[in-house]
């Protein structure tokens, strides 16, 4: 993991790196346990949407600086946009599960009539936002819309900075295996802290989307010209 990270962070074989991190990403829910978790589950498959996409960066960035043939061009230009695409799907798949969630545990409660309104407006909220991810339309402000979402309820949820300095025991309710199980402030935190930053990373991955974009199997940039640069030097010369 160390490695993977350094190499992407480092801009030393980044393509490499990101390879190393998505096979550590899928390893993931099964090295700490967690395959039974479908929440922990969808937000390393969202981890790996958002290191597709970066590979595709990083592999456009190569084919800029290496002469390639028109034909080479062309296939490395759907090979990134293939790669977008699928990292595209796979940034939405937590979403789609929190749409899924919300729809279950709503039919199964009778709350007040305010609650319930509001629970809906958040629940299509969240579903044209996805949607929309996934279809490419505003694809960039919708990721970047959830980053900041999810950004906040990382820090509402998992409040590890908060919880580390209490003397009270917790219940483990949110790791599969422990619920119901207290434990004492430090262990509960460090369990936190570690849900805390695996949401961060599900922020990092929307942040991809929203700076390189859906590609062109998307509604939004299906008939964008590459942005390169030679389209750039060819455009200031004329």
């Amino acid at each position: 993991q160390a490695s993977g990270a350094t190499m992407v962070l480092a801009e030393l074989r980044p393509q490499a790196g990101c390879l190393i991190l998505i096979a550590f990403s899928a390893l993931h829910p099964f090295l700490y346990q967690q395959q039974g978790n479908l929440e922990f589950l969808l937000e390393s498959v969202t981890i790996i949407g958002g290191l597709l996409i970066l590979l595709s960066s990083d592999r456009a960035k190569a084919r800029a600086r290496a002469k390639l043939l028109l034909a080479e061009r062309e296939e490395e230009e759907q090979q990134k946009d293939r790669l977008l695409l699928a990292g595209r799907v796979c940034v939405s798949a937590v979403f789609v599960h929190y749409v899924a969630k919300m729809i279950y545990e709503r039919s199964s409660k009778h709350d007040d009539p305010l609650d319930a309104a509001v629970d809906g407006v958040l629940l299509i909220l969240l579903a044209v936002i996805t949607g929309l991810i996934v279809v490419g339309i505003k694809s960039r402000w919708c990721a970047a819309l959830l980053a900041l979402i999810m950004a906040l309820s990382a820090l509402y949820k998992h409040p590890w900075f908060i919880t580390m300095w209490s003397k009270e025991s917790f219940k483990l309710d949110f790791v599969v295996g422990y619920e119901g199980v207290d434990v004492s402030a430090w262990l509960y935190s460090d369990h936190q802290r570690y849900f805390f930053f695996q949401q961060l990373s599900t922020v990092g991955a929307l942040m991809q989307l929203a700076v390189h974009g859906p590609g062109k199997y998307s509604l939004d940039e299906a008939e964008a010209e590459p942005f390169n640069l030679e389209t750039i030097t060819s455009k200031g010369a004329e």
